[in-house]
């Protein structure tokens, strides 16, 4: 087919881009000297600063390329994109174009970053996207933010004081601290910690920097860009660590009676849900290369593998893409509609339901251990004892011995209860080091 054709427009790679100087009209420089003085927008020009890949919808791309920075004045703007346009900086040869822009509001002290994407594919398509991001730079004005400096200030203090708590368990375990399933949450919980401090003190840098950029009027685009990765990728971690220690807050819950038997319910049917979620994961994924071996030309929901399991998801959650399946494939797309919904979204979702029925009869006998018991049981009365409202049960004439447990009592019950689980874990310790000895 190459006699058909004049050129060809290769495919774009990180590899093949060009990254030389030209003049304009894309007259590549020869002599290294006459690089400084070409004309702004006609040499390459690196990232050279920390960021993210920015993504378009067929590839992702790293900020790096010819760009020119636009002046504030609408005039000087018109006349640099006419000279543009008139050297023909957009050519066949383009891939992607960004616009971007800085916005600030002081209303409410935010900066906004707009990245304007434009794809030009290589057959002659154009294909758009934008991303949108806000992000503070000042530290919040007035009382406020010296509220949240101490908020951060004792963060710091109650987490340094929770890792040396952690750290004399776990020498005191040794490696049979690993075993516990909470003790490696609390692992991870202070190594997200810890990286979320590492990123606040490179926000607050790569902040200042883009102030300054801004009172000094040089570079404002790539310190700006590098604030809002910076920003972007402190927010990840915020929000995971958010995440952990919400999900903390469950083992104080196995504290209340009902939720205690529902956390029973989960481990009652984890072994059966584990086997019956490895089966359902296999049959997606047969309905998921098949959608996107058959329909991924044609149907956009089922373009990628990622887009045919989400589409999929979907569809077992009701939002159905039948019109669009029987346009794709008159025959094959109804089929492949119906044998999924017959499979999936009745017979496999019924045997969920049905695993977890069986596992509510344990539910409805579980008993909460008197360990647990006893210490909300302590903990409630020594709540109630410091604010004056507990007061020892009265005694019945008929059975001063039937007197109920005072609140010394009870310490003493949940101390022995303590005392005992330590001893098993002494034992237990005792044991593994024997067996790694020998």
């Amino acid at each position: 087919m190459q006699h058909l054709f004049g050129e060809c427009s290769p495919g774009y790679g990180e590899h093949t881009k060009e990254t030389g100087a030209f003049e304009e009209g894309w007259k590549r420089v020869k002599n290294t000297s006459a690089m400084e003085s070409a004309a702004p927008g006609w040499t390459h020009v690196p990232s050279g600063y920390p960021s993210l890949p920015i993504y378009g919808v067929t590839t992702h791309y790293w900020g790096d390329g010819f760009g020119l920075h636009l002046v504030k004045s609408a005039d000087e703007m018109r006349s640099i994109l006419a000279d543009l346009k008139a050297n023909r900086w957009i050519d066949k040869r383009t891939r992607v174009i960004f616009l971007e822009a800085m916005l600030y509001n002081g209303n409410v002290d935010l900066f906004t970053s707009l990245t304007l994407v434009f794809e030009l594919s290589e057959t002659a398509g154009v294909f758009s996207r934008h991303h949108v991001q806000t992000f503070r730079l000042h530290q919040r004005p007035g009382t406020i933010g010296y509220i949240y400096v101490l908020l951060e200030i004792i963060y710091v203090i109650i987490l340094l004081y929770s890792l040396w708590k952690e750290a004399k368990k776990a020498h005191a375990g040794g490696l049979a601290y690993l075993k516990g399933a909470w003790n490696i949450v609390e692992i991870f919980n202070f190594f997200l910690a810890f990286t979320a401090i590492a990123l606040y003190g490179f926000k607050a840098v790569y902040s200042s920097r883009a102030l300054a950029a801004i009172k000094e009027g040089k570079d404002q685009v790539h310190h700006f860009r590098s604030a809002v990765n910076i920003s972007l990728v402190y927010g990840w971690f915020l929000a995971f660590l958010t995440f952990v220690n919400m999900m903390k807050f469950l083992r104080l819950l196995r504290f209340n009676p009902f939720l205690a038997k529902l956390t029973s319910v989960f481990r009652g049917m984890a072994g059966e849900f584990s086997s019956f979620s490895v089966y359902l994961f296999l049959c997606m994924s047969a309905f998921c290369f098949f959608g996107y071996l058959k329909f991924g030309l044609i149907v956009t929901e089922y373009s990628s593998i990622s887009k045919s399991f989400s589409t999929l998801f979907q569809m077992s959650l009701g939002n159905f893409y039948y019109y669009e399946l029987r346009e794709a494939a008159p025959i094959l797309g109804p089929i492949f509609f119906f044998a999924f919904i017959c499979i999936i979204f009745l017979a496999l979702m019924n045997f969920a339901m049905a695993i977890i029925d069986s596992a509510l009869p344990e539910m409805r006998n579980h008993d909460m251990p008197e360990e647990d018991r006893y210490f909300i049981q302590g903990l409630w009365e020594r709540f109630t004892a410091f604010f004056g409202f507990w007061k020892a049960p009265a005694a019945d004439d008929d059975s001063l011995d039937t007197l109920h447990d005072s609140l010394i009592d009870v310490e003493i019950k949940v101390e022995k209860l303590w005392l005992k689980r330590q001893s098993l874990f002494n034992l237990k310790l005792v044991q593994y080091l024997t067996r790694n000895s020998t």
